[in-house]
């Protein structure tokens, strides 16, 4: 909400305020007396619905002591430092949990490497006897039937529930009731180390936790039970960090989160499906893949799959999200990379080799 008073020859005063946080805003200029036309309640309600590029929806209380003139460039001045203002501020305070240390037990990393492979998708009705463990993607976050299927096919594995970046207080309060049956979480960037200590769960870190260095990977390692070396690093390169992580080598690449419906936020009338091709002026098709939390979002993958020239030793991350179980049950039975190739037509190889640039 935004309250705001004008009175003659004062600085006009904005309250502004969302949930736990308020923050009073005195405008940089004087609001002197109007000689004719004052400023009425319909001109600020008008400039302050302008919100310019801030996630707002303000409800705004104006109350004007006396006739008093603004110019336009003036209002529109205050209104900007009133927005600009309240936006730092809001933003800071969400972020202040996240920027403190917080202690984690040290993981000790055997020199021995493991072989294991965790494998990410939404259908897990295949062949799971090579797999060690099993990262859940659903449709739907809230779906008994999706999460029950899950379950029965993957008993007796170690199981983490895929958490997405960029998720709301709404979508997390969503996933920390989905969590509880699961062993660990799976989670794209730092704010997972929070959310898994609360949970009082093992944390996979993701690709999106960018682990491109021994520095990076000396700081996760320290709060991680697992992770997962940056796609951007070569066989090499994962050498030299001297860890013990996994390699994504097979299967999906995702470029791209969506937060935003690229569609018309119709929902209640939306009839679409939950995947769908955006072909760029180029030809490429790249596949979008809808899920949902508290609304609906979407990811976007490159469009070849991945077959890592350089199979790694280690342990292994395979990217499922996209194929049916009958594809993931092919892709399972049988390690040969000529046998990757029959069910992934159109891949990329060389990410193992030299690395993405």
């Amino acid at each position: 909400s935004v309250k705001l008073l004008f009175e003659e020859d004062k600085a006009a005063r904005a309250t502004l305020s969302c949930g736990n946080y308020s923050l009073e805003v005195v405008s940089d200029d004087i609001f002197p007396t109007a000689i004719k036309r004052g400023l009425t309640e319909t001109d600020v309600m008008e400039c302050f619905s302008k919100v310019d590029d801030h996630p707002f929806e303000p409800s705004v209380e104006v109350e004007i002591r006396g006739n008093i003139f603004a110019a336009k460039s003036v209002l529109n001045a205050f209104r900007r430092k009133c927005y600009g203002e309240f936006f730092l501020g809001a933003t800071e305070i969400k972020t202040v949990g996240i920027s403190e240390k917080i202690t984690f037990e040290r993981i000790v990393t055997s020199n021995v490497k493991d072989s294991k492979i965790a494998v990410i998708s939404s259908d897990f009705a295949f062949d799971l006897s090579r797999v060690d463990i099993v990262v859940f993607k659903p449709f739907d976050y809230s779906s008994k039937d999706e999460f029950d299927g899950f379950f029965r096919s993957t008993d007796g594995k170690e199981m983490y529930l895929y958490v997405p970046p960029f998720s709301s207080g709404k979508d997390l309060e969503i996933i920390e009731k989905a969590a509880v049956p699961f062993d660990g979480i799976y989670a794209e960037g730092y704010f997972g180390a929070i959310l898994a200590k609360s949970l009082g769960k093992k944390l996979f870190c993701g690709t999106g936790f960018n682990i491109f260095n021994g520095a990076t990977l000396s700081e996760v390692s320290s709060f991680a039970d697992e992770y997962c070396y940056s796609k951007e690093l070569s066989s090499a390169e994962i050498r030299k960090t001297g860890g013990n992580g996994f390699t994504l080598s097979l299967g999906c690449v995702q470029v791209m989160d969506l937060i935003y419906c690229p569609f018309s936020f119709d929902c209640a009338n939306c009839g679409r499906g939950n995947v769908f091709t955006l072909t760029d002026e180029a030809g490429r098709k790249f596949t979008v893949r809808r899920y949902r939390l508290s609304s609906c979002r979407f990811e976007v993958y490159n469009p070849y799959g991945l077959i890592a020239a350089r199979q790694p030793e280690g342990n292994k991350l395979y990217d499922f999200t996209l194929y049916s179980a009958f594809s993931a049950d092919a892709l399972m039975k049988d390690e040969s990379t000529a046998e990757y190739k029959n069910v992934i037509t159109e891949y990329t190889s060389g990410n193992t080799v030299r690395g993405i640039e």
